[in-house]
């Protein structure tokens, strides 16, 4: 797949619709390492990204929605105020923070967007 340069994440993080914000270092299934691991992994890109943005990274997404109980634990503990899952529901205001669910956009044109929107309102 094609990559994003890191002077294009700067770019995008600079424009008042996007931020970047952690995902980890090398992308691995969290859940299936120790928390020290997992804690390594996570502050690693946190402070990468705090450094280069001039800015505080206030939100993780875990790489391929996979977590436990210690990953959420460790976002907690690293200071993000959320963190996000591929789980598809709705949020509401009894939602974990560090559970959220969100909404996967693939390269669709937009009538396959609007299909694909519309069933997850069903």
């Amino acid at each position: 797949g094609v990559c994003m340069s890191f002077n294009q994440a700067i770019e995008l993080d600079s424009h008042s619709l996007f931020n970047i914000e952690c995902h980890s270092v090398h992308h691995p299934a969290l859940a299936f390492h120790d928390k020290v691991f997992q804690s390594e992994e996570l502050l690693c890109d946190k402070s990468f990204w705090d450094i280069n943005l001039k800015r505080k990274v206030t939100y993780l997404a875990y790489p391929y929605g996979n977590y436990n109980d210690e990953t959420q634990q460790v976002a907690k503990e690293l200071k993000f105020e959320a963190a996000f899952t591929t789980e598809c529901k709705f949020i509401h205001y009894k939602s974990n923070l560090f559970t959220l669910s969100r909404f996967q956009v693939k390269n669709w044109d937009e009538k396959s967007f609007e299909q694909n929107l519309k069933k997850l309102m069903e």
